[in-house]
């Protein structure tokens, strides 16, 4: 390329000063250059600002900003939007525990150019040890968008990562305010989806990201509570109409459904914090949906028989329902209040 575009990376920032100087060093390694990089500081405590502050000081490209008063973390990824120069085609976040490979920009930059139907670009990455992405055919750097959603909602697979391993065009983004969805439990997700139901999408072939897992965030903090799971249903009850044929979309929802509410019938018969309900209840509610005795019958039903022919896990299941536990454990466990299901003999699918 001769002309090269402007590209504003983004590293929203908060409490992450044992990862931040690696992500710094990841951005500043990248052999395209013409780029721009904003730190956004969100009230941190650790240290975290001075060393944002520290690479600043050596390297023009970097700006600091520190906010007045603390966001939360979709608010300050919406708010970092913000400090994205005009100027910019492209808009690149590097999220300050995960590390972008001195190739990132350059190679996703390459394919936004060639594919200007594009509105967002993704690429291979590691997931902690994992690798992901995978799903895009090897000879395409372009898939319609809307089949990209169908390869996602259908055949699980997933192409778009995290803001880390994505590049997006920045006047897709500029047209959405916010970009993230305040409240919403799989944000960038749903934003992705968003942006695909509109626009293609562009795969650079080659492993060109790393995203932290054994760092403290909001997704490890609820990493066993089956969060992909609870996120396949909302995309699906939000997506699956926009994206699918109806007879697709149908049976995709509804089997997506009986996964669900089979594991969550399960749960019931552990002992799960009072926060595994209010989570699962959240994620619910966002589309319109309230566990019910008749979706969650079926598999107790199940989870009984199964016990029933393991006595042993049994016996270890009472055992530790009997043991003594405080009060404030008493209320951690208490499972969640279920409403009868109504008398119709079918109910429409829901539809934002």
């Amino acid at each position: 390329m001769t002309d090269t575009p402007l590209v504003s990376i983004l590293t929203p920032v908060y409490n992450t000063v044992a990862y931040l100087a690696e992500c710094i060093e990841g951005v500043r390694a990248q052999t395209y250059r013409n780029f721009e990089y904003v730190i956004v500081d969100n009230c941190s405590t650790d240290g975290s600002l001075e060393v944002a502050e520290q690479y600043a000081a050596k390297d023009p490209r970097i700006r600091v900003v520190r906010n007045s008063e603390f966001l939360e973390q979709l608010a300050n990824l919406n708010a970092a939007l913000g400090y994205a120069s005009p100027a910019a085609k492209y808009v690149k976040y590097a999220l300050s525990d995960d590390v972008l490979f001195p190739d990132c920009v350059a190679k996703l930059v390459e394919v936004a150019e060639l594919e200007p139907a594009a509105g967002l670009v993704g690429a291979y990455y590691f997931f902690g040890e994992h690798l992901g992405g995978a799903g895009v055919p090897r000879h395409l750097q372009r898939i319609d968008g809307r089949y990209a959603c169908r390869l996602m909602l259908v055949d699980r697979k997933y192409m778009v990562g995290s803001p880390t391993s994505v590049l997006y065009r920045a006047d897709v983004l500029r047209a959405r305010r916010p970009c993230f969805t305040p409240g919403s439990l799989h944000a960038d997700t749903e934003l992705a989806y968003e942006i695909m139901l509109q626009h293609d999408l562009g795969f650079a072939h080659q492993v060109l990201s790393f995203i932290r897992t054994d760092n403290v965030s909001i997704s490890s903090s609820v990493k066993d509570f089956r969060p992909n799971l609870l996120d396949r249903l909302i995309v699906t009850e939000r997506y699956a109409d926009k994206a699918l044929k109806a007879e697709e979309a149908t049976r995709v929802r509804d089997a997506v459904r009986q996964e669900y509410f089979r594991y969550l019938a399960g749960q019931l018969l552990g002992r799960r914090p009072r926060r595994f309900w209010e989570y699962h209840r959240a994620g619910l509610a966002s589309v319109g949906l309230t566990p019910r005795v008749r979706d969650l019958l079926p598999g107790v039903l199940r989870e009984l028989a199964r016990l029933a022919l393991d006595p042993l896990s049994t016996v270890q299941r009472v055992v530790l329902a009997l043991r003594p536990h405080s009060a404030a454990e008493a209320e951690s466990d208490r499972l969640p209040t279920l409403r009868p299901a109504p008398h119709e003999t079918a109910r429409p699918p829901l539809r934002d």
